[in-house]
């Protein structure tokens, strides 16, 4: 049939042929290289300033949500639709709607009318990062990554 290889040397290389254990899992052969260079620990950090931007947003988060509870009545939607919108629409796009529709810097004269409610804001939320994740694919499609 002749030779499929083309002559090369597809023996084992003696480090290859050892074995390993891992979190009490034995390895041996080529599976015994993988598991030690995975054992490893990364070289370095992928984000070095994750731990302030986790900080940054976990204190916007808690700040508009104290705003949303203890601050003045939203007029636009009731406190659990902006609850619900703000704490599940990913990137803070919620908050962001939040601000520009309601703007609650504003002090409203009239009583709020009809407005939206909570299972309203959590099936919007819901929608918008349905939405959000096919725009993000778009764009990474487009993009080539």
């Amino acid at each position: 049939m002749g030779d499929r290889g083309g002559g090369a040397d597809t023996t084992l290389a003696p480090v290859d042929q050892t074995s390993v254990e891992i979190n009490g899992i034995q390895y041996g052969g080529g599976a015994a290289v993988l598991a030690r260079e995975l054992d490893q620990p990364p070289a370095g950090t992928l984000i070095p300033w994750r731990g302030w931007l986790q900080g940054i947003s976990a204190v916007l988060a808690l700040g508009t949500l104290l705003v949303v509870i203890a601050g003045p009545a939203p007029v636009r939607g009731t406190r659990w639709y902006w609850f619900w919108l703000t704490l599940v629409t990913s990137y803070g796009l919620g908050m962001l709607l939040w601000l520009f529709r309601d703007r609650p810097w504003v002090s409203v004269t009239e009583e709020p009318g009809d407005r939206d409610r909570g299972l309203i804001g959590l099936g919007a939320a819901l929608l918008a990062n349905i939405a959000i994740a096919i725009v993000l694919f778009g764009v990474g499609r487009l993009l080539g990554t």
